[in-house]
């Protein structure tokens, strides 16, 4: 299963086969990662949240407008669920309406971020990047929003909750952005 994973994978990403096959080659992929365990979900059929994880599944196969279509059309299901799904999911939903912009876009990443930090900040079943990727981003809904001063302190709460890890270094990144955005 690994080879073929990686033989269709490969083709899938490097723009192979036409659409008709390519859908094909994702479905084998999703099968056999699904008969090696390889994208640590489980997909069953009678589980509530199946379309959610689905997300997961083409985020996986590198398809993201498929997943960014999937969240879409389960959106009344991911906001009863999102809590509990993987962090990548609501990293992922996030990060795309946080691209979006606008008022609403912007308000739906904070709101859905703010959320997953206060019932996951003490949680140990995430670890500390994880958490910080969640604080990053809700930096980042604010700085794209332009509410700078609110993004810096959201950029020193990663700094200083979790100094050691990859997100620190992109929140020094991001107060820095932030200040010459104001021209400070």
């Amino acid at each position: 299963h690994a080879e073929g994973v990686a033989l269709a994978g490969g083709l899938l990403e490097y723009g192979g086969p036409d659409p008709g096959r390519q859908d094909n080659g994702r479905r084998l992929v999703r099968e056999a990662y699904g008969k090696m365990g390889g994208l640590g979900l489980e997909v069953a059929a009678d589980n509530p949240v199946a379309p959610l994880l689905e997300i997961g599944l083409h985020l996986q196969l590198g398809d993201q407008e498929r997943a960014l279509g999937s969240y879409e059309e389960n959106r009344k299901l991911f906001d009863a669920h999102f809590l509990d799904l993987p962090v990548d999911l609501v990293s992922f939903v996030a990060e795309s309406h946080i691209t979006a912009g606008g008022e609403d876009n912007l308000l739906r990443a904070e709101d859905l971020l703010r959320r997953w930090l206060v019932k996951h900040s003490e949680s140990t079943k995430f670890t500390d990047s994880q958490k910080a990727s969640i604080q990053l981003l809700v930096g980042r809904s604010y700085e794209k929003a332009k509410r700078y001063e609110v993004a810096r302190n959201e950029y020193t709460s990663v700094v200083n909750r979790f100094p050691g890890t990859e997100q620190a270094v992109e929140a020094r990144f991001g107060i820095g952005e932030t200040l010459m955005s104001q021209k400070i």
